[in-house]
């Protein structure tokens, strides 16, 4: 299946969580999550590097884009989020200037800066770059179906 929707921005669906914690995004019995709070949760769990964790947030049919490789489907985007830990030790990811540019019922995107630190080869490095996120209603609630992660282009 391709992720294609026509959108439509409403304020209804704007959600203010900047400063939200795992409290605020745990979800009540017979309630599913916003895309908004399926962001913040992905934010939090992201960091205990346990893609298992993750799995509740993306759908089995997602496409992630990085600097590494194209990744489709929950084995392949597994095997790079692992390689990625194994690689960077302690990594801490954040993300920042985080803008909603399309929200519907049935979809939404949301464009951000990146951060990454941690450690490799026993170095303390760090990076940034943008991203983009693409979230679809499915029946089991708000997935993430694409991220998308390069670097800022070059200044000439």
């Amino acid at each position: 299946m391709h992720f294609a929707a026509v959108f439509s921005i409403s304020d209804s669906f704007k959600l203010n969580l900047a400063n939200a914690s795992l409290n605020d995004v745990k979800v009540q019995k017979g309630k599913s999550m916003t895309a908004k709070a399926v962001l913040e949760k992905y934010k939090i769990e992201i960091n205990s590097h346990e893609f298992d964790r993750l799995l509740p947030l993306i759908s089995k049919e997602c496409q992630f884009w990085f600097t590494s490789g194209t990744y489709v489907g929950l084995d392949q985007t597994r095997k790079a989020f692992e390689k990625t830990w194994e690689m960077i030790k302690k990594e801490v990811y954040t993300i920042s200037d985080l803008e909603w540019i399309a929200e519907s019922e049935k979809a939404a995107v949301c464009i951000y800066t990146y951060h990454w630190s941690g450690l490799i080869d026993g170095q303390q490095q760090a990076g940034k770059g943008r991203g983009t996120s693409c979230f679809r209603k499915e029946v089991d609630g708000w997935k993430i179906v694409h991220e998308h992660l390069s670097a800022f282009p070059k200044v000439t």
